[in-house]
């Protein structure tokens, strides 16, 4: 977190109490004591982050509270009824931010701190594939642009607050993923990272016990278009009913992706193999988009139509139009690809970027420099 926020802003945002209690309130000592980083994972705690003490089914965090302070955590985050037996516990130097839920006020604080910041945010949800097409989002947009995504899975009510305070202006975009098991999740979530681009790749029978039905679960997912406006852009699965059921709660833009032939990005000739999915890939958008490099596929494909930025004509290259294969691994890396390079395309401030066109991105016109865990995407085939 590399903008400053201080103890000061913490309790200025937050309605909450500082123990331990002083007559003359809050210090310029404490006030403006930096807060570095967030975090509820109290192994991991370093000098001046906030600890988080979130209390689950089988843990609480607050077990973990002095150990935080101890290590040099700037202050904790803590529920008054936990502070109602244990906020005296503390020397005059610890702090204790003391509130009614500290889940929500974890959530409040992430939501001023993405208010100070214009990054754009593509968020990513989906019964499956959704790890997929951020991963492979996120790979290609970094070989042009400073990009933060989700680590891992941290796609949660807990996990998505954590990950928005490692974001910062050195950042061109952060491509981010939203997971959910109730209803209103995902609303939350998108009231946190405020996507400009969202995408749902699929709709699956999952979370039943909470959600009731596969009705329930599109739902619950389409919570995500109703924080996408006007000037936004949904990237939506073609081939999913459940998903496109959902188009009429948002105003945004609309791309989709699939095998359907209404699709906008349409995958066919498609063939399953045990080491993955080989299609040809037909991409039939105007000279006023991106006309997509082949490593982008199909759910990533989707994403540079996904801008706020019009294009002009002459924006775009034709150098890669036409026919295009790729071989991914899995069912969930098939939806990722499809709806992959719409996606991938995405420049700062929701506009793509020329250079994305260019072969000397990654992409060498008929190959893509491998490198690291995605190096699997240097398999993908230019065939026009």
């Amino acid at each position: 977190m590399r903008l400053t926020v201080t103890i000061g802003d913490v309790v200025d945002v937050l309605d909450c109490q500082i123990l331990p209690e002083k007559p003359e309130g809050l210090s310029d000592l404490t006030r403006y004591r930096r807060v570095t980083a967030v975090s509820s994972d109290s192994r991991n705690i370093h000098s001046g982050n906030l600890f988080v003490a979130i209390k689950g089914d089988s843990f609480d965090g607050h077990d973990f509270v002095a150990s935080a302070l101890s290590t040099g955590a700037a202050g904790a985050l803590v529920s008054a009824d936990w502070a109602k037996t244990n906020g005296t516990d503390f020397d005059s130097f610890s702090i204790l931010i003391v509130v009614e839920d500290v889940l929500e006020s974890l959530q409040d604080l992430a939501i001023w701190y993405r208010s100070r910041l214009d990054t754009e945010v593509i968020g990513i949800t989906g019964s499956s594939g959704k790890t997929t097409t951020k991963d492979m989002t996120a790979a290609i947009l970094s070989t042009r642009y400073n990009i933060l995504k989700t680590p891992g899975n941290l796609n949660s009510q807990l996990g998505l607050p954590q990950v928005l305070f490692q974001l910062d202006r050195i950042h061109d975009m952060a491509v981010l993923e939203l997971g959910m098991n109730h209803a209103g999740e995902i609303a939350r979530l998108s009231e946190i990272a405020r996507p400009s681009l969202g995408v749902i790749t699929n709709v699956g029978p999952v979370h039943l016990e909470h959600l009731g039905s596969i009705e329930g679960v599109a739902s619950a997912k389409g919570e995500l278009l109703d924080y996408l406006g006007e000037p936004d852009t949904a990237v939506l699965n073609a081939d999913d009913s459940y998903v496109m059921s959902q188009r009429p709660r948002t105003p945004a833009r609309l791309v989709t992706f699939g095998r359907n032939e209404n699709a906008n990005v349409r995958a066919k000739e498609v063939e399953s193999t045990f080491t993955g999915s080989v299609f040809s890939l037909e991409d039939g958008i105007s000279s006023r988009t991106l006309a997509c490099a082949a490593f982008q596929v199909a759910s990533p494909q989707c994403l540079g139509r996904c801008t706020s930025r019009q294009w002009q004509p002459g924006d775009a290259s034709d150098q890669f139009s036409g026919r295009q294969s790729a071989r991914v691994p899995g069912q969930a890396g098939f939806f990722g690809a499809l709806a992959q390079p719409r996606v991938s395309a995405v420049g700062k401030s929701g506009g793509v970027r020329q250079q994305m066109l260019n072969g000397d991105l990654a992409f060498r016109r008929n190959r893509l420099v491998p490198g690291g865990e995605h190096a699997w995407l240097s398999k993908l085939r230019y065939v026009s």
